[in-house]
């Protein structure tokens, strides 16, 4: 038998919410100063200091692609739990 895990509500909102823990640990986001920590507080690892502007700003790039997912993650594993999902009119 397969150890895969059953789809059900309570594991996608798991997943989801297990993903966004990852982002938070990788990039240390918070829910409490949004998008300010995307380049106010942001700033180089240990040894990236030397890097030129275009690998900084690849670097900044992908630090927002992250913070979009990460908080996609978290508005989709809410949405699901409280039955809110957004819907067209």
């Amino acid at each position: 038998m397969s150890n895969k895990k059953r789809f059900s509500k309570a594991n996608v909102i798991a997943a989801l919410r297990e993903r966004a823990a990852w982002y938070e640990k990788a990039y240390g986001f918070t829910d409490n100063t949004g998008t300010a920590q995307l380049v106010a507080g942001w700033n180089p690892s240990p040894g990236q200091h030397g890097l030129d502007k275009h690998t900084k700003a690849g670097l900044r790039q992908q630090r927002a692609i992250a913070y979009g997912q990460w908080i996609e993650c978290m508005c989709l594993a809410t949405w699901i739990e409280n039955g809110t999902f957004p819907t067209e009119n």
